[in-house]
C-alpha cells in the first residue's frame, strides 16, 4: 500500500478538485510562487513548509478522499464507552470508516464541499487518512511531503483543467483503497513565463 500508489492517488484527487476550483487553484498557485520567490526559485524542505494553503489543499483532498477508506484496530484492553453501557472487549476488532467519518457534516459542515480554509485552524480529531497514535502510518511524514512536492512542481508549470471525458461525481472502486472507476482525466496546460 505505502509508496507510489498511495502518492499518486493523493495527487490526482488533489489536482482533480484543484481543475474543479479555478478560484482555488489559482489561490496555491500564488502561494507558491510567492514562497519560491524568497527561495531563488528553489523547492527546499523550508520552502515546503511555508506553504501552508498548500498543505490545507492536500489535507482537504485527504478528507474527502481518504486513501484508505477503512483503519482496523484490535483493542488491546476492555473499554467502556463513556455515559453509554457499550464495551468494547480486549480483543475485538475496531473498524474505523475513514471515508464516512470524513464526510460527516457533525465533524466537517458541508462536506461534500472542497473547503481547503476548513483546515487553516488545524485538524479536528475525526481527520485520520493515517490513522493516529502509536499505528499511525510510519511513511506519514514522507508521504506528506513527497506529495507537496510533487503538487508545487506541476501547479507551478502547469494549469489543469477536468477533461470532458471524464465522469463527475467521481464513482468509486469497491476495493481496500479508494480508487475511481473511471480514469480522472485532467487536461495540462503549461503556464507561459
Amino acid at each position: 500500500m505505502a509508496g507510489f500508489e498511495t502518492t499518486a492517488a493523493s495527487v490526482s484527487f488533489t489536482l482533480f478538485e484543484l481543475a474543479l476550483n479555478k478560484e482555488i487553484q489559482n489561490k496555491v498557485r500564488e502561494e507558491i510562487k510567492t514562497v519560491l520567490g524568497k527561495h531563488n526559485g528553489k523547492i527546499t524542505y523550508e520552502a515546503i513548509q511555508e506553504m501552508g494553503y498548500l498543505n490545507n489543499c492536500l489535507y482537504e483532498s485527504l478528507r474527502k478522499y481518504p486513501l484508505v477508506h477503512t483503519n482496523t484496530r484490535i483493542c488491546t484492553k476492555s473499554y467502556k464507552i463513556p455515559n453509554s453501557d457499550v464495551v468494547i472487549n480486549k480483543g475485538t476488532y475496531v473498524f474505523l470508516p475513514m471515508y464516512a467519518l470524513h464526510r460527516d457534516p457533525e465533524y466537517f459542515p458541508d462536506p461534500e464541499k472542497y473547503d481547503p480554509d476548513r483546515f487553516s485552524i488545524g485538524q479536528p480529531s475525526a481527520f485520520l487518512p493515517f490513522g493516529d497514535g502509536p499505528r499511525k502510518c510510519i511513511g506519514y511524514a514522507f508521504g506528506i511531503l513527497q506529495i507537496k512536492v510533487v503538487l508545487a512542481v506541476l501547479l507551478s508549470h502547469f494549469n489543469f483543467f477536468v477533461h470532458p471525458d471524464t465522469k463527475t461525481p467521481i464513482e468509486f472502486s469497491p476495493i481496500f483503497t479508494l480508487r475511481a472507476l473511471s480514469p480522472l482525466k485532467l487536461t495540462a496546460e503549461q503556464i507561459k513565463n
